[in-house]
């Protein structure tokens, strides 16, 4: 009695317990369904192309085991009653992960090592020792995971001729009835790993000679030792070399896999034969498939089936002709086949280079040259039809996505099976379309590129046009993955559910008594398929069917369950394969075909979001290309968009003019309005490509930089700016430039305007910044000060600096340009090396000083050089080239001058407009918060802060400046400092003493002004200063890198001398003139004075030229 109440007491305690429970689990359901509900509002059903999606990576690990028990995962899942039966399923799924290992290894890290070395190097000027020096640690990493494969593929091979060696008890399960066709495709896909390794080997011409001179430098360390490296390691570091010659470099990588088996194998004619039928039973599928119905990876395998026949060949011998000739006429179909990006491999000739039997035998000549030109026709086959498969793709892809979108973002709660039977096979057919696709891509860019064909330009857009639509695939793919997730647990546990269904209706046919083993394989299968999916589970189940007797089961019952279980297996490496098909890094190697794309469609056709992905699969191969892409979109898109939307916005504000209506509808037909009415920010490689943002800021540059030319046009370009505005929503700023000027001197938009004419007009003075006109007809002179430049940028705005340092640039190009052509004319460049000449033989005799009589010799030979008049320099051609030279120097000054009166100009606009501000120090935080009245309103207090924010710009601009120095000089220097043209400094001496004659010549004509009515004409160059040739003298000494051959002269040190023996001349002269007549006195005096004057002048000119080095010492 007290049992029965105890145990009533228990259950009722386990009741409530239980709905204990799940009243706490219905609450957590509650709140786990409510977040992620939220979350879906959020982000999954808005998807914005600015955001990349969440990237989820779709791994199955059995949920019963811990992270310990997945090492021992294929221990765990193979737990049959037949021992025997226990290890060679384990042994060869083993093997076989083993081999994926290494493929997987092969194509990550080391394929794309070697096929793109020197390709990602910036600085070519790397040393070939550097470059394989940086790579022989991931080289010797290659040569250890080969040697690895090796012995993996000769373990494989033991294993295989054991098993079929083996004597088995009960005949039905014998190795007669063993199909391990899974093994021999692991050790094909071995084998074709090593024939890619020696493509890309053959291929890579700067890798094999870096090579070289890497091991020459090696063997000259271990010979000579002049580096006193360690002996003993540059042994082993050289043996190490030797051996990755021989292993990886040499080419055999595939030959030696074939050499590396045992006598044992050779005499094993149960595994030639189970290998021959699992090559006849491919051999006859690709024979009766054509080529448009196989995508990339059944090519692929193809390929692999070939290499395990020329293994099978070269071990076996030839055993069946007609197996050959049937696989040589599949060579017809597959003429060429891409095994790796651009490595194209060719049937014939890989079998004619590693088949031991000759090929005459069996084959007859007139076959083997069919293939060639079935190749070359191919070729022509393609470029016919490439416009009726790109339209016929296109509208499979499209309508593939319409499907897809309608199918995956149904609600999974209350998902039937049909439905999720019909998400099955529009995946399937995904990866179906975007193999085929990818297959057509691939083998016609390489088959171009291998035999150095031309591609019409028609065919290189629909090439592009028809990766531009397996982006769009891959977009769909992409944009809906969260969606896929969600489901894709429904959908394993479907494709298990059909496998089981398969499986258990297998079951009832076999009897358990005579069939024990092979009972075994099925409750096997049967125990993997439920439960979660993985790949050892996968891998498992495939060798499992190896040991199902074809006799003993129906054909298509176990051809439905292993049609299921591969459609199982696609479905788990869906994201995998799906990434594969989608992914053009190979387009690296036809680059140029992109760009040619860009420039035949323009902003017209193009689609570029889609193209960007295609951009971003070849960046990341290098991303040196990025810029390069970057450059064809803005020359060939966002630049012709540009001058199309400007062009259709003055033709729409001059519509009132009568043009005609045709004009306009022919511009707007020719605009991609998708970049306007949609517009978005396009990923290049992690950097966004706003293309709106463009366009407006053209628009406000333009608009700005013409309406400062001609104010009077403001009006038009305020209703093309509010056009833009309601036609294409495009927001252009406000110029706020004002109509007219008053009251400020020379307008600054006139130096704009006619910068040329400014400069020959106005002399410049260095002291009070000053610029004075040098001629006029009026009976004043125009001046234009700091204060006027102030005045004007308080006008026009700050951005009116830019332009005009923008045109002074330019100006500075013409007249940098004109001077370096006269010193590479060959009659001064002569004459200056001929004086350089006698300098350098007599320097020690002259006291390392240029004398002064040289310089006017070589200022007469420059005034005396006759040539016929240049046609392009009709400014200077009527000029001698002494007055050239003094001439262009004069207006580079001047253009430097105006440079620095520009920004004097705004630091004086700067300080005018923080003059008011009392000088006080700025106010602290807690100043702030105790001088704060809580009376003040929240308006007020923001107009405060905003006060505060504009003082603080304004301060800190009156403190810094663009020093527009630094910038001309940088720009120019690097170009001009080099030895071409060091041979300048020589002439600066002549031009000189030229210049003082100039100044003293103008300066009399002033003087004489002065003190007699001195008639002078209206043109005529009348002024008392031009400063502009010392600051262009020591600008171009600065930018020329002369400074120190031009000191080394001392002519100023010659000068004095000079002028001083004149003057003790003339004054001997005068103090013993008791004898001479007056005449001789007045000589000698004038004499005097005159050299006095040119001393004076020397003089001014060294302290002016000494003065003006401060402004170019300090860059």
């Amino acid at each position: 009695m007290w049992e029965s109440e105890d145990k009533s007491l228990q259950d009722s305690t386990n009741i409530i317990l239980g709905e204990n429970q799940l009243q706490k689990y219905g609450k957590f359901l509650f709140s786990y369904t409510s977040k992620l509900n939220q979350l879906e509002d959020t982000h999954f059903e808005y998807h914005d192309v600015r955001n990349s999606p969440v990237r989820i990576k779709l791994i199955y690990h059995d949920e019963n085991m811990n992270a310990e028990d997945q090492k021992e995962n294929i221990l765990n899942l193979v737990n049959t009653d037949n021992v025997i039966y226990n290890k060679i399923i384990i042994i060869f799924t083993h093997l076989n992960k083993e081999i994926n290992f290494i493929v997987n290894e092969l194509k990550s890290k080391y394929y794309n090592l070697l096929l793109y070395y020197g390709e990602q190097d910036s600085n070519e000027s790397i040393a070939p020792e550097t470059q394989i020096g940086n790579i022989l640690s991931q080289i010797q990493d290659l040569l250890n995971l080969v040697k690895y494969a090796y012995k993996i593929f000769n373990e494989t091979l033991k294993q295989l001729n054991s098993i079929y060696y083996f004597q088995w008890n009960n005949k039905v399960v014998g190795d007669n009835n063993i199909c391990l066709y899974d093994v021999f495709l692991s050790l094909s896909e071995l084998l074709m790993s090593f024939a890619t390794l020696d493509e890309i080997v053959a291929n890579q011409a700067l890798f094999n000679e870096h090579w070289n001179v890497y091991k020459q430098a090696v063997i000259c360390q271990i010979q000579t030792n002049s580096l006193g490296l360690d002996m003993k390691k540059l042994k082993i570091l050289h043996k190490m070399m030797n051996d990755i010659e021989k292993v990886l470099l040499s080419g055999n990588l595939f030959n030696n896999a074939m050499q590396t088996k045992f006598n044992e194998l050779k005499t094993n004619h149960k595994l030639s034969t189970s290998i021959l039928n699992y090559i006849k039973l491919n051999m006859i599928k690709f024979e009766n498939k054509q080529l448009s119905d196989l995508t990339y990876h059944k090519c692929l395998h193809f390929v692999k089936v070939c290499m395990l026949y020329v293994f099978h060949i070269n071990t076996y011998g030839m055993n069946d002709k007609k197996l050959f000739i049937k696989a040589w006429e599949c060579f017809k179909k597959f003429t060429s086949v891409t095994i790796y990006c651009n490595i194209v491999w060719f049937p014939d000739v890989f079998f004619e280079q590693h088949v031991t039997i000759n090929i005459a035998n069996i084959i007859d000549k007139r076959n083997v040259n069919a293939i060639r030109s079935i190749r070359d026709s191919y070729i022509l086959q393609a470029h016919e039809n490439i416009f009726k498969e790109v339209n016929i793709y296109n509208i499979y892809i499209l309508t593939w996505i319409i499907k897809f979108d309608q199918l995956i973002k149904k609600d999974i709660s209350y998902m039937r099976m049909n439905e999720i039977k019909q998400i099955v096979n529009i995946l399937h057919d995904g990866i179906i379309l975007s193999g085929k696709i990818k297959r057509i891509l691939i083998n016609i860019t390489n088959l171009y590129y291998t035999l150095n064909k031309p591609i019409v330009k028609n065919n290189v857009i629909f090439i592009c046009k028809l990766a531009e639509s397996l982006k769009l695939m891959e977009q769909s793919f992409e944009e809906n993955f969260v969606h896929i997730c969600k489901i894709f647990n429904k959908i394993i546990s479907f494709q298990q559910y059909q496998c089981l269904s398969l499986l258990g209706n297998i079951k009832k046919n076999i009897n358990t008594n005579k069939n024990v083993e092979l009972l075994t394989s099925l409750v096997l299968v049967e125990k993997l398929l439920k439960g979660s999916c993985s790949h050892d589970k996968l891998l498992i189940i495939k060798h499992s069917f190896a040991f199902m007797n074809k006799i003993l089961l129906k054909e298509d019952e176990f051809n439905n369950l292993n049609k299921c279980v591969s459609q199982l297996s696609l479905s788990y490496n869906l994201e995998n394969i799906m990434a594969d098909n989608c992914n053009l890094s190979f387009l690296y190697f036809h680059k140029n075909l992109i760009n040619i794309y860009i420039r035949n469609n323009g902003c017209h056709n193009l689609n570029i979001r889609y193209i960007s992905n295609i951009m971003n699969d070849v960046c990341d191969v290098n991303t040196k290309e990025k810029d390069v892409f970057l450059d064809e979109i803005h020359t060939h898109i966002i630049e012709p968009l540009c001058t199309s939307i400007e062009t259709n916005l003055r033709l729409h504000s001059h519509l009132h003019l009568q043009v005609e209506k045709l004009t306009l509808d022919k511009v707007e037909n020719n605009l991609n309005r998708i970049f306007l009415q949609n517009p978005e920010l396009f990923l290049v490689l992690n950097e966004y490509l706003d293309i709106k943002y463009k366009i407006e800021n053209y628009l406000d540059k333009t608009f700005y930089d013409l309406t400062t030319i001609a104010l009077h046009n403001y009006k038009t370009y305020n209703e093309m700016r509010n056009i833009a505005k309601y036609k294409f929503e495009l927001n252009v700023i406000e110029n706020n430039l004002p109509s007219k000027t008053l009251d400020n001197g020379i307008d600054i938009l006139f130096l704009i305007r006619n910068i040329n004419s400014f400069i020959n007009n106005y002399n410049y003075n260095i002291n009070n910044q000053v610029f004075i006109e040098n001629k006029s007809n009026n009976k004043f002179l125009n001046t234009i000060t700091i204060s006027h430049i102030a005045n004007n940028i308080r006008i026009y705005g700050i951005g009116i600096i830019n332009t005009l340092i923008n045109y002074i640039y330019q100006y500075l190009c013409k007249k940098l340009n004109t001077l370096i052509k006269y010193l590479y004319n060959e009659n001064i460049k002569s004459k200056l090396i001929k004086e350089i000449k006698f300098y350098r033989e007599n320097k020690l005799k002259l006291g390392q000083k240029y004398p002064f009589d040289r310089a006017e010799k070589l200022l007469k030979a420059l005034k005396s050089i006759q040539e016929d008049p240049d046609p392009t320099d009709a400014e200077l051609g009527h000029l001698n080239y002494a007055e050239r030279f003094r001439v262009v120097i004069t207006q580079v000054g001047n253009a430097i001058g105006l440079i620095r009166m520009i920004r004097s100009g705004s630091l004086h606009y700067c300080a005018n407009s923080v003059q008011f501000v009392p000088p006080q120090s700025p106010p602290t935080c807690s100043d702030a918060e105790e001088d704060e009245d809580p009376s003040l309103s929240a308006n007020t207090r923001h107009c405060l802060d905003t006060f505060d924010t504009v003082l603080k710009k304004s301060i800190h601009n009156l403190h810094e400046s663009t020093d527009y120095f630094k910038l001309i000089i940088n720009v120019f220097k690097p170009l001009l400092a080099n030895t071409s043209i060091k041979h300048a400094y020589i002439v600066i001496p002549a031009l000189i003493y030229h210049y003082v004659q100039y100044i003293i010549k103008i300066k009399e004509k002033v003087n004489k002004i002065k003190t007699s009515n001195f008639a002078i004409g209206a043109q005529e160059i009348l002024n008392f200063t031009d400063d502009g040739f010392i600051l262009g003298l020591s600008y171009l000494i600065k930018i020329f890198n002369i400074n120190a051959l031009y000191n080394s002269l001392d002519f100023y040190a010659s000068i004095g001398e000079k002028y001083k023996i004149h003057q003790d001349g003339a004054a001997g002269g005068a103090g013993s003139g008791g004898g001479k007549s007056v005449v001789v006195n007045n000589v000698d005096s004038l004499t005097q004075k005159t050299s006095q004057v040119y001393l004076n002048e020397f003089l001014l000119f060294y302290y002016n030229l000494n003065s003006v080095h401060v402004f170019f010492d300090q860059y």
